[in-house]
């Protein structure tokens, strides 16, 4: 844990996911909990700073609800569209699925805006933390972008 000193107060902040808490003991909590779990406790992280002064803390479950219905909706709507497997028909005859793309494209623009969206999330090292816990693999990041990362995963794989 490191300590540090800002306007005569003196605040704690976790050494693993650098969460900043006004007593020493959540600062401790904070970090026990991080370096068995490899993650962040929500009910921990809502008592820092940052989440107390800058962040409202609704704002960060509503981005975590908005990507989950995300990746419902792209799961179980876009995909199957894409999908090439063969079905058959009532008669039980084989038949291709068609995929229409005018109407793939008109769905994925309904569902992700075209200028994106801005949140008030901050991932800080968060990427990088899971790139070196083994959640995401970065050589197939790479194959899949074809080595052509786009910037902004870029900026946060940063000294990887």
């Amino acid at each position: 844990m490191k300590i540090i000193e800002k306007d005569n107060k003196t605040y704690y902040q976790c050494e693993e996911c650098e969460h900043i808490y006004e007593t020493e003991e959540l600062a401790n909590k904070c970090e026990v909990w991080c370096k068995e779990h490899k993650s962040c406790n929500l009910e921990i992280v809502k008592e820092s700073i940052k989440v107390k002064n800058k962040t409202n803390f609704k704002q960060i479950i509503l981005g975590i609800l908005i990507g989950g219905i995300l990746v419902f909706i792209l799961s179980n709507f876009v995909t199957p569209l894409l999908s090439k497997k063969s079905q058959k028909d009532s008669a039980g005859f084989i038949e291709s699925r068609q995929i229409d793309k005018s109407l793939v494209s008109q769905i994925v623009n309904q569902v992700l805006p075209s200028k994106g969206f801005q949140t008030k999330l901050v991932f800080g090292n968060t990427v990088k933390k899971m790139i070196a816990c083994g959640v995401i693999d970065l050589e197939k990041m790479k194959k899949l972008y074809n080595g052509k990362i786009p910037e902004y995963i870029q900026n946060l794989i940063a000294d990887q």
